[in-house]
């Protein structure tokens, strides 16, 4: 499906609806059984199409994120590797003591927001693009827990619930949808601004 569907049944919707509260309010015996019925079927179908549009197109909103944080992450990987030849120097610490290496906590930033996890989650380094709620606030559950605790969370996220959520909210699919570079850098990252 193409992210069109939304906008072209969320149009009709709109067309319909107005269409029928015009004849509605023209017609006193408006509406009549087989006009009402269809009319019902036709509301039903466009609701349904615009709810899979709007689900298609967020679906293809947070790909494009995850694939520009790739990017991101595979562009600074590539200057990292030029840099170290050039210089012939050991790569820097990782930051924030991120498991991986090369890690980088303002990496880890990056696919944080990309990957949506701040529609569910707070991290107030953040600021607006960490605010959710539906999941618990990490710098909160996060404090003092070392990098291990933190990438099972990631990766096997019903392995330890946090006390007041349901488990089964969080996606399992992050081990498989990001790559071992970008979990360990957001391993650096929540590592870091959680103070552990």
């Amino acid at each position: 499906m193409d992210e069109s569907l939304f906008y072209i049944a969320g149009g009709a919707l709109v067309a319909v609806t107005l269409i029928l509260s015009l004849v509605g309010m023209r017609s006193g015996r408006f509406p009549s059984g087989n006009v009402l019925a269809a009319g019902l079927v036709v509301v039903f179908l466009l609701v349904a199409a615009t709810a899979v549009g709007a689900v298609e197109l967020a679906q293809h909103e947070q790909g494009e994120k995850l694939e520009e944080a790739n990017t991101a992450a595979d562009v600074t990987e590539a200057e990292d590797t030029a840099a170290g030849q050039d210089a012939g120097a050991a790569p820097e610490p990782t930051p924030g003591g991120g498991s991986g290496e090369g890690a980088s906590a303002d990496e880890g930033g990056k696919v944080f927001v990309a990957a949506g996890c701040g529609s569910c989650h707070t991290v107030a380094s953040l600021g607006s693009d960490a605010q959710g709620t539906i999941g618990p606030n990490l710098d909160t559950v996060l404090a003092g827990q070392d990098d291990a605790f933190i990438e099972e969370s990631i990766v096997d996220p019903d392995a330890v619930v946090a006390e007041g959520f349901p488990g089964g909210t969080m996606p399992a699919t992050y081990g498989s949808e990001l790559s071992p570079k970008e979990i360990d850098a957001l391993v650096a990252f929540l590592s870091q601004s959680a103070g552990s």
